[in-house]
């Protein structure tokens, strides 16, 4: 079925993340606060008792029976940061068998896919801004894509300050706690699925580990021999961090192919 193939597909992306991304992480949001967009520091208590309600390990799908099983109670399943993916990945399979080949297709700035040409024919891919995470409609740069996905994941919009420290609505499922050295990170990717999911999990690893999960994929592709632990070769991101000073922020970019990245120009 189309739930058991998203969910299956989380799994193993949260593998491939070492759990840094978790369709199960509902509990740790909630317990934030951010499920109502308040968020605050809970007890170490309560944090725990979240963690113990988290965890892809214990969802448990069989294809044969066509089940999904949570096996500790109170558990829950949120799609959220792999499922609006997937809706745009099956809505650009319905336009190329309709013979529409140049088009693109988003669930919000967050979420984009492309096929073809802004104007077919002429080879060039689509333009898609990179948005500035705490001042929107500010332009960072952009990005011609052919045949791509994005997905943006980040902390721009949703953060609360704790003892001087910003904390963030992205929470690592291995730890309980906001994660993440950046403002935001965009992922490209072959599939709107995959980019959504990667966006989320390589966000929460951290730019030195997702850069290096990044590499290890190119380097893979070149094998005779790919191993399923690793990304794929067409694979790039481009984190954004902060730089101390009000609204300042620094660019950083890994694996995209010449021509991808656009300058920004006032």
């Amino acid at each position: 079925s189309l739930t058991l193939d998203v969910l299956d597909r989380a799994i193993t992306l949260s593998r491939l993340t070492n759990g840094a991304f978790d369709i199960t992480a509902g509990p740790l949001v909630e317990a934030w606060g951010f499920t109502k967009r308040r968020g605050q520091k809970p007890s170490s208590e309560v944090v725990q008792a979240a963690l113990a309600r988290v965890g892809y390990q214990k969802l448990v799908l069989d294809h044969e029976r066509g089940t999904a099983e949570l096996l500790e109670p109170g558990m829950a399943v949120n799609l959220g940061a792999i499922g609006k993916g997937y809706a745009l990945d099956h809505i650009a399979a319905s336009l190329r068998a309709a013979g529409i080949d140049d088009f693109l297709v988003h669930g919000g700035r967050s979420s984009v896919l492309v096929a073809g040409d802004d104007e077919p024919g002429t080879g060039s891919g689509w333009r898609v801004a990179v948005e500035h995470p705490l001042l929107p409609g500010t332009r960072l740069g952009g990005l011609r894509l052919a045949g791509q996905a994005l997905g943006t994941s980040g902390s721009g919009k949703q953060f609360f300050h704790h003892q001087g420290r910003r904390l963030g609505h992205v929470i690592d499922p291995r730890t309980g706690w906001p994660s993440g050295d950046m403002l935001s990170l965009t992922v490209l990717a072959p599939s709107a699925m995959d980019a959504d999911a990667l966006a989320t999990g390589l966000f929460v690893m951290g730019w030195e580990q997702a850069n290096q999960l990044v590499q290890a994929g190119k380097a893979e592709s070149t094998s005779a021999t790919r191993s399923p632990a690793l990304l794929g070769s067409n694979v790039a991101l481009i984190g954004v961090f902060p730089t101390g000073r009000q609204a300042g922020v620094e660019l950083r970019r890994t694996g995209l192919a010449e021509g991808t990245w656009i300058e920004h120009s006032d």
